[in-house]
Order: structure tokens, then C-alpha cells, then sequence
């Protein structure tokens, strides 16, 4: 099993076509096995303790959430880097949904925990544009957001005596922990470079892993397109028959 097979399946995901788990050949630097290339372990908050639990700020999200077709009436929740629920939604009959959020300023993990067709794992980061803002405006929920979602988390140390994660579920409930652990050990403004920093560079290299693929299907990664925040349509055009073509289940 390759690498990149190895990193979809230590959450549950295999991909029903190989030409596009082939493709993610350059994405499988990093695997979910923390531990390899994560910096070691860490076990909480070295030195002086700092803020950790910023204040939350209201805003709102939406997006559309789909895998090659629109999840329909998915429940999606919101995890602040407190390790907070600040946000849920239901999705619609199209796949979007809008969500009004009450986070702390920095990055937020949005996932869709129920509704899925076959628990389909789905799940975004979102970055603000700065550490002092909340996540708001469009958030998608795709493959594409999903894979760089694992292998940012493949970039980070483990938290404490944590196990890495071994199932979509655990690492839906581990990403809040890593944002959290960050904060605390780094403080808020280090924190947000240091996630920002290695969350920029996992979404460049599943682009670069799939830029081919998209391509074929309109989606230039070399434009302004941005996985988790350029609005689409689950409508069998540009990237959405990008995941038409090559649909996620689950093993």
C-alpha cells in the first residue's frame, strides 16, 4: 500500500478510482502516524503559562459541503481553538449551508459529523486572515479540503500522552486538541503563524499532488482558486466534476 493509501486509510478513506490515490503521491510526505515526522510528542505548556482561551467573537460561515454529489440535511459543527463546539448547521437540498458562529479569533475546524451518505468523512480547517480575526465568509466541505486537513495534521506533533488518530471520528475530535495545544504552548500570535504557516504549505502540496487532475476539469490551481474558500456549486461543473469523477467512500 503506498503512502498516501496509507494516510486515507488511517482515517477510513479509501478512494473508489486509483488514478486520483495515485496522484496523491506528492501529498503522502506526511502521514498520520504523528509521531514520524511530527517533531515528537508534546505534553503541554513549556514555560510560562500564556492566554489560552481567547475571547469568542460572533460571525457566520457558509459553504457548500459535497463529495461528487451535495450532502443533504448533514448535520456541520464548528471546533474553536479553545476546543470549543461554537458553531452548527444543517445543510440543504444543494449542499450549502450558512452558519452563524460564536469562535474564538484563529482557526476553526468545521466538519460534517452525521448525515453523509455512508459517514462519508468530510472536514475543513478554515484560517482567518489574521490571528485577531474569526473565521468568516465562505467555508467549503469537500475531498479537496478533507485531504489537506490530514496532512496538516500529519505536520503536527502528538498532544500529550494522545494516540494519533485512527478513525475519522478520532481525528475530528483530535484536530481541536492540536489548534488548543498550539495556543497553549505558544501563545495566540506564534500559534496562528506556526498553524497558518504548515496549513498553507499542506494545501500547496495536495494542489500540486492533484493539479493535473483539476486541471482536466477547469480548476487552475495557479489562479485564485482556494479549496476551502472559492464559492462552487455542486452542480457537475469545474471542481465539482472534478469530485464526480473521482467519488470518496469509506472502507
Amino acid at each position: 500500500m503506498s503512502l498516501d493509501q496509507r494516510i486515507l486509510h488511517g482515517v477510513g478513506v479509501s478512494l473508489r478510482r486509483t488514478s486520483w490515490t495515485a496522484r496523491l503521491g506528492a501529498v503522502a510526505a506526511l502521514s498520520l502516524s504523528l509521531t514520524a515526522c511530527g517533531g515528537g510528542s508534546s505534553s503541554g505548556p513549556s514555560g510560562q503559562a500564556q492566554n489560552t482561551t481567547p475571547s469568542t467573537t460572533p460571525s457566520s460561515v457558509n459553504g457548500t459541503v459535497a463529495y461528487g454529489n451535495p450532502v443533504v440535511s448533514g448535520s456541520v459543527v464548528a471546533f474553536d481553538v479553545n476546543g470549543n463546539k461554537c458553531g452548527s448547521a444543517t445543510t440543504a437540498s444543494d449542499g450549502t449551508y450558512s452558519m452563524s458562529t460564536n469562535c474564538a479569533p484563529g482557526p476553526v475546524e468545521i466538519a460534517v459529523i452525521s448525515g453523509a451518505p455512508n459517514n462519508i468523512p468530510l472536514m475543513t480547517l478554515a484560517i482567518p486572515s489574521d490571528g485577531n480575526s474569526p473565521v468568516s465568509g465562505t467555508v467549503n466541505i469537500t475531498p479537496l479540503t478533507t485531504s489537506i486537513a490530514y496532512y496538516f495534521l500529519g505536520t503536527q506533533p502528538l498532544v500529550g500522552s494522545l494516540q494519533s488518530p485512527s478513525s475519522f471520528t478520532q481525528a475530528v475530535e483530535y484536530v481541536p486538541k492540536v489548534l488548543t495545544a498550539a495556543y497553549q504552548q505558544k501563545g495566540a500570535s506564534a500559534a496562528f503563524a506556526a498553524i497558518n504557516s504548515a496549513y498553507q504549505g499542506a494545501a500547496q502540496q495536495v494542489l500540486i499532488a492533484l493539479s493535473q487532475s483539476l486541471t482536466t476539469y477547469g480548476v487552475s490551481t495557479s489562479s485564485d482558486f482556494n479549496p476551502v474558500t472559492t464559492p462552487f456549486s455542486a452542480n457537475g461543473q469545474g471542481v465539482d466534476a472534478f469530485f464526480d469523477a473521482y467519488p470518496e467512500t469509506v472502507t
